[in-house]
Formats: structure tokens, sequence, C-alpha cells
């Protein structure tokens, strides 16, 4: 449900516990959220907050449409598949993906930027960085207070590359949330590809465990991306896109998160806030 009319509260500083005020959860990639969020909007749920879910980005990867039109060959299905599927056909079976996972969490709205078709990635990393700024602000002028949640872009690393290598729309999340930090207090960071080291392996500032029931959500909002029906329009996009991701995810009961450096103010300190403990 809509919150409509929010009165004015006074600005939430990082870290502060749960309340009622909406949680806004912006997905850079379809799947992200799934892979690095579900918990935690399963845990906003149960406490009784709006949850609002925003995808960011159009869906376009010209490697992944290579694999259902067989210029690739899939190595899930071990064939040369032949979809025949434009980008734009594609990008809208991502979308279908995405709104089946965000159900599963029972997410109160979903949006899609730019008149639902998503940011345009040919676009200048500047005004990626300037288009995710712009769509922050008016959630928070929409719901004053609210806590926003996007992905760690500047700590959680690519793996393969060098020790600096980002995704370059996940590292406009964090940009964009640098430039707002002196208006917006509550900002959340999930790590997406720390899925890719083993368990053992994985770090970020905090770590949030996961009830099993929170757990089970995500694994049902995860297996979205997992059907394969063509015949309905179901292509399975995102597992195979990031098949090794998803089934990490789904096995990890936890979820990794950080905050922006705001060390002046003693946000460090405050484990017991940020690791949201039942």
């Amino acid at each position: 449900m809509i919150v409509t009319n929010p009165q004015q509260k006074p600005a939430k500083t990082v870290g502060t516990p749960i309340d009622r005020w909406p949680a806004v959860f912006y997905a850079p990639h379809q799947d992200d959220k799934a892979i690095g969020m579900a918990g935690a909007i399963r845990q906003h749920k149960e406490e009784g907050r709006p949850v609002y879910l925003v995808l960011l980005t159009s869906g376009a990867n010209r490697s992944l449409l290579d694999i259902l039109n067989g210029s690739t060959r899939c190595t899930w299905h071990q064939i040369n598949h032949n979809f025949q599927l434009t980008m734009e056909q594609m990008c809208w079976a991502r979308k279908i993906e995405f709104v089946a996972s965000a159900r599963r969490l029972e997410v109160d709205k979903v949006f899609v930027v730019n008149d639902g078709q998503g940011l345009d990635l040919s676009t200048s990393y500047k005004q990626r960085v300037k288009c995710i700024k712009q769509t922050i602000k008016r959630f928070e002028r929409k719901f004053p207070g609210a806590s926003h949640h996007l992905v760690s872009g500047n700590l959680d690393l690519l793996p393969g590359g060098s020790a600096t290598a980002t995704n370059l729309s996940h590292q406009a999340c964090w940009d964009a949330a640098m430039k707002l930090r002196s208006k917006i207090s509550d900002f959340r960071f999930y790590r997406i590809y720390v899925y890719w080291k083993d368990q053992a392996d994985r770090d970020s500032q905090y770590q949030h465990d996961l009830k099993p029931e929170w757990q089970a959500c995500k694994q049902a909002a995860l297996d979205e991306y997992k059907l394969f029906c063509p015949e309905a329009g179901r292509f399975a996009l995102g597992y195979h896109d990031v098949p090794q991701l998803i089934d990490a995810a789904a096995a990890d009961p936890k979820e990794y998160l950080d905050l922006l450096p705001r060390s002046r103010r003693g946000i460090w300190g405050k484990i017991k806030q940020l690791t949201f403990e039942r």
C-alpha cells in the first residue's frame, strides 16, 4: 500500500533502528535485489515498514543476448539457443523476472526509472550518477525520512580483475549517495559480488544473519531468475547471466552490507544498531 501525504519527521542518523517509515531499495540490475538485499527486504516487511523497490537500468546486456540467440553456447543447457530475441524483448523479459521476484518478497510497490525503460547505459558515467542521484532525491521528497538501500559499489569488487575493479552501475549508486550524504543520513549498501567468494572468505563492514523464514523468501525470489519456460516468455535470464551468484546467495544465511564513511559521527561503533539485532 502506498503511503500518501507522509508527515515530515526529524532527519535520521545512519544505523538508527528500523521503524515504520518507508524503506526504498534500489537495484542497478534486475537480479541484484534478490542476490544481496532480499533478506533485508523481508526484515523490513516483518517490522511493518512499507518497502518500495526501484529498478535503475534497462537490463540491456549484449553477452546475455548472444547466449539466448545462439551466438554463444549456453553452458547451463549445453546447447546453442535460438530464440531470436531483440534487445528490447530481452529487456522486457528481464523486467518480468524482476517483478515476479519482487512479488515473492511482497514488496509494496515496484518502480522502474525513465518511464519504465530504465537508464540507458550508453550514456556517460557522469550522467548515470546524476540520474541515480535525482531518483534518490525524488523518493526522499516523497517519503521524508525513508531509509535508502543500494548496492555497495565502491567496496564490492568484481572477481578476477584488479584490486579496484567495480561494476560501473554499482559504483554510480555509491557515488550518487556520496553526493547526497549531507542531506540524507540513512544509507545502507549491500554487496553482490561478495558471493563469488567462498563463504568463509566473504566479508563486509557488517554482516546480517537472516532468519530461516527470510532466507526461504530469498530463495523463492532467486528461483524466479531460474524459471525456464520460453513458451511463457520466461528465459531464466538471471541464471543464464550469473548462475554462480544466484546459487551462492541462495545457500548463504547472511547478507553483507556497508555504510558511507562518516567516522566523525561515530557511525562505525554502532554495531548493535547496524546489524539489526532481533
